[in-house]
């Protein structure tokens, strides 16, 4: 993949979007394009690293312009669009819970088996697990590694 990240965020304007937008900004991940894609959002304005950014269409948007898209607008905008970014070329991270049961969509948590991304050889669609999931798994990992768990089961509401 190339190493310059030119980045699409879906459902920038969300509150999960504007907390990705923090945690790039926080972390100084270098983005060389950025561009806030929406449904009901488009024309509004936001602020990314300083720089005032409209927030387009996602309906009509150019896929030739990035190679990394986070959705972070909900399971019914991942379901319509997030394969098609992948069948042009682009690394998909679906924030949704539309393809976490999928067996062909490597289901990631960065501190538990982030190495899975190295695995990946071509544009793909990475799922995440619930966020009460992945905060546990992410407690749990240190006691897994002196211990070995061999199951957990969690329900949550």
């Amino acid at each position: 993949m190339n190493s310059q990240i030119n980045l699409a965020l879906i459902g920038a304007s969300g509150v999960v979007g504007e907390k990705i937008m923090t945690l790039l900004e926080n972390r100084a991940t270098k983005i060389n394009n950025f561009y806030p894609l929406g449904d009901s959002s488009v024309g509004k304005e936001l602020v990314f690293n300083d720089s005032a950014y409209v927030i387009q269409d996602l309906k009509d948007f150019d896929h030739s312009k990035i190679n990394i898209a986070i959705f972070s607008a909900g399971s019914k905008v991942a379901k319509e669009y997030a394969r098609k970014f992948v069948d042009n070329g682009i690394y998909v991270i679906d924030l949704s819970s539309e393809f976490r049961y999928e067996d062909d969509v490597p289901l990631i948590i960065p501190e538990i088996n982030g190495d899975e991304i190295n695995k990946l050889r071509e544009p793909s669609l990475i799922a995440n697990p619930n966020c009460s999931t992945a905060q546990l798994v992410v407690a749990l990992k240190p006691i897994h590694d002196v211990f070995t768990i061999k199951r957990v089961v969690v329900s949550t509401y």
